[in-house]
């Protein structure tokens, strides 16, 4: 019996030792260090889109017409210019009516042309033809002059030879052209050129126009 006890308490002491190495021997576990990344800055989808949308906002369309321009080929050339550097165009012929001299007239009927034509020659007055059409087609023309005051003075020496002659404008219609044109107040180029424009033909105007 004694031994046993004694083999019982040997093996205690084994085990006890043991687990007393073991605890000795074994590492300490040490956690990992905290590392701290750098967080990217995140823009929202919608965040995106309003910015787009501002900017349409502040890219106003600026809108103006250019001329008059007195020759076609004047008004082609600027046209491709103002088109090259970003403009919208739309070429514009317009037609103006300019007071171009005073005829000197008289009206007659068909019936009426050889005995007036035989009256004025008569009278030495062999300078007189039959206006083909216009406003005044078939009266029948003495003169044209570009003063007003001469015409009168001719019309009165007609009348006190006996013939009812009327002083007339001579009206033509010269064509003017214009460039109607929109562009964005941002476009650094299509401002610039516009001013080349303007700076080329001075006597032009830019009035504002609707950009409808």
């Amino acid at each position: 019996m004694t031994k046993i006890l004694i083999i019982v308490l040997l093996l205690a002491m084994n085990m006890w030792v043991f687990f007393w190495g073991y605890q000795q021997h074994t590492p300490k576990y040490i956690p990992p260090p905290l590392v701290t990344a750098e967080i990217p800055s995140i823009k929202l989808l919608s965040e995106e889109i309003n910015v787009g949308i501002t900017d349409k906002r502040t890219n106003k369309l600026q809108c103006v017409k250019v001329g008059p321009f007195d020759n076609q080929q004047d008004a082609i050339e600027a046209n491709t210019n103002l088109e090259q550097a970003g403009h919208n165009t739309e070429l514009e012929t317009k037609a103006n009516k300019r007071n171009s001299g005073f005829w000197v007239l008289i009206k007659i009927t068909e019936d009426q042309v050889r005995p007036t034509l035989e009256k004025l020659g008569r009278a030495g007055i062999m300078d007189a033809w039959r206006l083909p059409d216009g406003p005044f087609a078939g009266m029948l023309s003495l003169g044209l002059h570009s003063e007003r005051s001469n015409a009168e003075s001719q019309r009165n020496i007609l009348h006190q030879k006996g013939f009812n002659a009327t002083v007339e404008p001579r009206v033509i219609e010269i064509p003017s052209y214009w460039i109607r044109a929109n562009y964005s107040q941002t476009d650094a180029i299509a401002v610039q050129v516009l001013q080349q424009i303007y700076a080329k033909y001075p006597n032009l105007t830019f009035p504002a126009a609707s950009c409808d």
